[in-house]
């Protein structure tokens, strides 16, 4: 058997169209969900089980950037260019929660992956809300630059946030402590993943080097 032979056809599944490019992208975790949000500031969701989808928002002004379930698909929340976290209920369909935040870029955000607290950027700083108690729990200072990347520890002991010339990793449970650095002298970084092996902390880093005339 050769390698054609060995392809499969893949089925449409499922279709839609934006009005403009899809910026981000993201499945529930139990895969019965599926939302995206496009450069028109729209924000679509899929529904597997009933087979359709449902547009959340229209398109506006501005762009929407991130977008992300909670870890129980409560919720799905979305940020971008107006500064505004927007959060819907994945059941009800409604509109649940909108943080403003003027003059500000949200296009980073990261769901707890045992609670339904969201972390999201604010220029140089995250924010940690909870859309239980509709409460800021905590603000982080980056402090060199903007975030380029937010990650959760995987059972939410710590989060990490990375940027310009290094990486910051703060204890969850203590968000007060100073929070530990990684750094990386003349570069960038962006986080792909966080792992945890024996508490021990494996950042997967993409690095941005500067180039060289």
């Amino acid at each position: 058997m050769n390698a054609a032979d060995s392809i499969r056809d893949f089925d449409v599944h499922w279709q839609d169209n934006l009005s403009d490019y899809v910026t981000a992208i993201c499945w529930s975790n139990d895969g019965n969900l599926l939302a995206a949000c496009s450069a028109a500031g729209e924000v679509l969701l899929w529904q597997d089980m009933e087979a359709q989808s449902f547009l959340l928002r229209s398109h506006g002004n501005t762009s929407a950037d991130c977008i992300g379930f909670s870890c129980d698909e409560q919720f799905l929340a979305a940020g971008g260019q107006d500064g505004v976290l927007r959060i819907w209920s994945s059941k009800s369909l409604k509109l649940v929660a909108e943080l403003e935040n003027p003059r500000r870029w949200i296009d980073q955000l990261a769901w707890h992956p045992t609670c339904n607290q969201v972390a999201f950027s604010l220029g140089k700083k995250v924010q940690i809300w909870d859309a239980e108690s509709r409460e800021t729990i905590a603000e982080l200072n980056f402090e060199n630059s903007s975030i380029f990347g937010i990650v959760w520890h995987p059972e939410g002991k710590h989060l990490a946030t990375s940027g310009s010339k290094g990486v910051k990793i703060w204890n969850a449970r203590r968000w007060e402590e100073v929070p530990r650095r990684l750094e990386i002298p003349s570069a960038s970084a962006a986080i792909a993943g966080l792992l945890m092996v024996r508490e021990l902390l494996l950042l997967i880093l993409m690095i941005t080097l500067p180039l060289l005339n």
